[in-house]
Order: C-alpha cells, then sequence, then structure tokens
C-alpha cells in the first residue's frame, strides 16, 4: 500500500518501457484530462495494486522523477491520489492483505539513523491500527461514514496539516486526533509524505549519479518528462500566446481559483507577501504577460498606499529597483538566469502559510462560508454545480473541484457568447 519494498527478479526492456508509459498515460488521462491521451493508451493489467508490475512501474518513477521538480511533484500527487482511488475498489480482506504485507515490509527496513527508526514506528502504529479497525469489520472499505469517530490515530500534526487547517481533526499537545472518517484523507497525505521522504533519500545517495547515465533509462526518462511537461501545459493554456495587460482583467474569472484569489487580494490591498507574490508573477508570465507588462502591471499595484494595515511598508516609490530586479529574474534576465515555471497544483497544495499569508488551493485552505463567497456567482446560483463543487471540497479532492469549476465557468462563458 506504501510502496516500501522494491519487486526483485528481471523483466525485459520492452515490458519495463510499457508499464511506465502506461502509468504516465493513466495519469494524464485520469487527472490532468490531456485530450492526446485516451483508454485506448491505457493497458490496464500494469495498473492492478499491489502487484509486481504495480510496484515496478511506481519504483521506477520515483527513480526517473529527482531531475525535475516539476515532474517530482506531478508524480507524487498523482501516485498518492492513484492508490487511495484503487483503495475504494478494493474488498475488506483485500485491504487487509495489502496491511499485512505492509507491516511485513515495515519490518524490514533497515534503520541507517533515527529518523528512520521514528519513520518505521510511523508506518507501524498507522497500519496495525487501521488494521484493528478493518478486522474487527467496524469498517468493511474505504467508502467509510465520513463522520465516524469509532476508531483513531494520533498523529504529529505535520502529517496531515490540510485536514488541521480546515478544523476537520482535533488538535491535543502536537498531536492530530484522526477519526476512521477521516482515515482516507489522512493516507493521502501520509503517501505523499513517504514517497516525498524516499525520493529525498534516492538523491542524497552517491550511486545514483551512476545509475541514471544508463542510456535506456535516460531515453525512459526524457520520454516521461515530455509526456508530463506537456500535460501540463495543456492544462495551464496556451504559454506561447501574448496576453496584455489589458486583457488581466477579462481573463481573471478564468484564472485557477488559487491565483484568482492572490490576484483579486492584490487588487484590494495593493500588496501580497513574498511568496504569493513570486507564484502570481510566474502564473502571469507563464500565460503569455511579458516582462514590460509584468513591471506595468506591479508598478500600478504597488505604487497605490497599502491596505494591509501596516503589515507591508514597501511601495514602488522607494523599492522599484528591488522589484524590478526580481520581476526580471523570474523571467530569466537576471541572477543565474533560470526558466522558472508556476507552482504545480500539488506544491500551491501542501504550502505550510504563516498567518499573514495569502495563498494555497481554496479547495483545501477555505471553510464552507468562505469558499462559497468567493467562487463565481455564476456558480452559486446554479445549485447543482454549487453542491458539486463544495462535495469535492468538502472530501477533499481539491483537483476534481477545480477541474468541474473550471469546466463550468468554460461553459457557461460559452453559453452566454451563443
Amino acid at each position: 500500500m506504501l510502496y516500501i519494498k522494491p519487486p526483485r527478479g528481471d523483466i525485459q526492456l520492452n515490458e519495463l518501457q510499457e508499464c511506465v508509459i502506461t502509468r504516465i498515460n493513466y495519469f494524464l488521462h485520469r487527472y490532468q484530462q490531456d485530450s492526446s491521451v485516451s483508454k485506448d493508451d491505457l493497458k490496464f493489467e500494469y495498473l492492478p495494486i499491489g502487484t509486481a508490475l504495480d510496484r515496478i512501474g511506481h519504483f521506477m518513477l520515483r527513480l526517473l522523477s529527482v531531475q525535475s521538480q516539476l515532474v517530482k511533484e506531478l508524480i507524487i500527487s498523482s501516485e498518492a491520489t492513484f492508490t487511495i482511488e484503487r483503495l475504494e475498489f478494493l474488498s475488506s480482506k483485500q485491504i487487509l492483505q495489502l496491511i499485512k504485507t505492509t507491516l511485513r515490509h515495515a519490518e524490514e527496513i533497515v534503520e541507517s539513523c533515527k529518523d528512520d527508526i521514528l519513520w518505521k514506528t510511523q508506518i507501524t502504529y498507522v497500519f496495525s491500527e487501521i488494521k484493528i479497525a478493518f478486522k474487527s469489520s467496524h469498517m468493511k472499505d474505504f467508502n467509510h461514514d465520513a463522520l465516524c469517530t469509532e476508531h483513531i490515530l494520533k498523529v504529529p500534526f505535520e502529517m496531515c496539516l490540510n485536514l488541521v487547517a480546515k478544523r476537520e481533526v482535533q488538535l491535543k499537545r502536537g498531536k492530530v486526533i484522526v477519526p476512521c472518517g477521516k482515515w482516507k484523507e489522512f493516507l493521502k497525505f501520509f503517501f505523499e509524505a513517504h514517497v516525498k521522504r524516499e525520493i529525498t533519500k534516492i538523491e542524497s545517495k552517491s550511486r545514483f549519479a551512476e545509475v541514471i547515465t544508463d542510456q535506456r533509462l535516460i531515453e525512459l526518462r526524457d520520454t516521461v518528462y515530455k509526456k508530463l511537461v506537456k500535460g501540463t501545459i495543456n492544462i495551464k493554456g496556451p504559454s506561447k500566446g501574448k496576453v496584455s495587460l489589458n486583457d488581466l482583467g477579462n481573463l481573471k474569472t478564468l484564472f485557477p481559483p488559487c491565483m484568482g484569489h492572490l490576484y483579486s487580494n492584490l487588487k484590494l490591498n495593493h500588496r501580497l507577501s513574498h511568496h504569493a507574490r513570486f507564484n502570481l508573477s510566474l502564473f502571469l508570465k507563464d500565460i503569455g504577460l511579458t516582462l514590460n507588462d509584468s513591471i506595468a502591471f506591479w508598478q500600478e499595484e504597488y505604487s497605490k498606499p497599502s491596505k494591509c494595515a501596516g503589515k507591508c511598508s514597501h511601495s514602488w516609490q522607494k523599492d522599484a529597483a528591488k522589484y524590478t530586479y526580481s520581476i526580471r529574474h523570474l523571467y530569466g534576465l537576471e541572477g543565474k538566469r533560470a526558466n522558472y515555471c508556476s507552482s504545480s497544483c500539488s506544491r500551491i497544495q501542501s504550502n505550510n502559510l504563516g498567518p499573514s499569508e495569502e495563498g494555497g488551493c481554496p479547495f483545501l485552505t477555505f471553510d464552507q462560508s468562505k469558499l462559497k463567497n468567493f467562487l463565481h456567482p455564476s456558480i452559486v446560483q446554479n445549485q447543482e454545480d454549487l453542491e458539486k463543487v463544495m462535495n469535492f471540497s468538502s472530501l477533499s479532492k481539491p483537483m476534481a473541484a477545480c477541474d468541474f469549476y473550471r469546466k463550468s465557468l468554460v461553459k457557461t462563458a460559452s453559453d452566454t457568447l451563443e
């Protein structure tokens, strides 16, 4: 269930490639709605959870993702969602077998440091408690009553920050009490934390550089990167087109809600926190705003008096040189001249925001009342659409909520033009 131990044995190169590419195609088809991928491209024999081919696909993607932050984030997020979705279709007996395998593999972990010992202890505790709930027949599957509190987990609050942020769990002395009705959501965060940790360990190993120089792996890695980056660009919109400063007011409705929220806050207060300004700048760059228009955009807002109640003393009049340099840096014209890209959904969803910071995913961080007030009026006025968005949000399915919201807005805009 957690992919702790890689499979052993040999596999033909062509089968290894099929295993990895099928997995990537599924992620693009299922989670990115990439129209270039159809069900005909999928070979489902590589996807059942817990099989040797499933484990091969997962561990290969871990290895291939380490050289790109964007690919890494997409893989971690997609793998976590994919695992939880498949659990929903398993019987109690099948889930118990996966839990037993996870616990057995956890026992075989070789602890090389204190952190490994602590993580092994957490894995053993979490899955032992889940095993008890299933063996007692209290839980028959992972489509469990979301309000049920009969069984609980007590875990460090860092392991489920999204549940804490939404105030859906109790916090006591640094520990979060997670009732069984929230275990499915918790397991997704736990899975992501585990995979991030394991990828970091791969990156730190001295022999990693030798492995990734194998030409067969290089070719497979390049194929994976091209597919994922292309799929992501298709979702974000035409990166090669140009968006003018005058277009932003008309386009803001169709911004991803996370960016629409930052844009609205900026227009209201004329200031953003550092990371929020960084993220919005990169988003505007990626949708086609030119450097000169970007500088003009920020100059217009930061030349106005701040409405942040004394939290920000910066202004364009005092700090024009600093802000101009920062924008040019994001466009790859200063500093190390890197080609920065806007943050992926998974990174935005996992951001740990300070008390005075804007950002994050509205479908994860807003409560129901704030989310309803934030949504576009056309969605709020359509009871069916509103209920779907709210339901996805309450189930901690932000990507599903965002995708449905975006499609509903586009449909409304199209109907208006007809």
